[in-house]
């Protein structure tokens, strides 16, 4: 039985996929054409655009995150964050991130604390590609707590939002956990942003944590701020 269903799904697949191509590549791409299509073909039809929108971009994109969200699929994926199934509540952050539904960051944001490391990791991958600031300060947090989320991979979320995150880091740079402090240090000084060198000097100088006090001082050196010069030759000179 399992093997004639994957079988009638690939031939849907090899059927529905050149339509698919074909609606993508006219110069105004529209997929009104799909929508007479029931049955079996839906859901086939659904997995193809949902796993299409990582390989388009543009326009095309456009067009396809229209139609999931025209076909109520976004919402449906919405939902499912909120599933029993731990497969389930993956797959569905996996898709709002490819959709970059900015409205569903509060639905996968609770992701962020779920008891699966893997439903954590893929959250976190979706905050970053939806892009809102809205996620910057759930994805701070989720560096700590015996259910965190590796801080690599925070650290690639919040780069990949872009410059939205420059204020709610250097907020961040005074915050009790010192794990949120030297992720803020770290992202500030990739983003070479001068105004927060004052501050990443006083955490060179002062902070508690020697994790800081090192993502404080790369930051300063990405940065090139004069202020920063004098705090990292005391530092330096403390290491020596």
């Amino acid at each position: 039985y399992r093997e004639a269903a994957n079988r009638r799904r690939a031939e849907r697949e090899g059927r529905l996929r050149p339509m698919l191509m074909r609606c993508l590549a006219a110069d105004e791409p529209d997929l009104a054409m799909l929508d007479g299509f029931g049955g079996g073909d839906v859901a086939v039809l659904e997995a193809l655009v949902w796993n299409m929108l990582s390989k388009v971009r543009g326009t095309a994109r456009e067009t396809l995150t229209a139609w999931l969200v025209g076909r109520g699929a976004v919402a449906n994926a919405r939902r499912r964050t909120r599933s029993a199934s731990a497969v389930a509540r993956a797959r569905a952050a996996e898709q709002l991130g490819a959709a970059s539904a900015r409205d569903a960051v509060p639905d996968v944001v609770p992701l962020l604390g779920d008891r699966h490391a893997e439903v954590r990791i893929v959250a976190a991958r979706a905050l970053g590609k939806i892009g809102s600031a809205d996620a910057v300060a759930p994805l701070l947090r989720s560096v700590d707590g015996p259910r965190s989320v590796p801080v690599s991979l925070v650290a690639m979320a919040l780069l990949h939002i872009g410059p939205e995150v420059v204020d709610p880091l250097t907020k961040a740079l005074g915050d009790r956990s010192p794990g949120v402090r030297a992720v803020s240090a770290e992202l500030l000084g990739l983003h070479g942003v001068f105004a927060a060198a004052r501050w990443l000097a006083l955490l060179v100088e002062h902070d508690t944590s020697i994790d800081v006090q090192l993502a404080a001082c790369r930051a300063l050196g990405r940065i090139g701020a004069p202020q920063g010069v004098e705090p990292l030759r005391r530092a330096a000179g403390d290491a020596g």
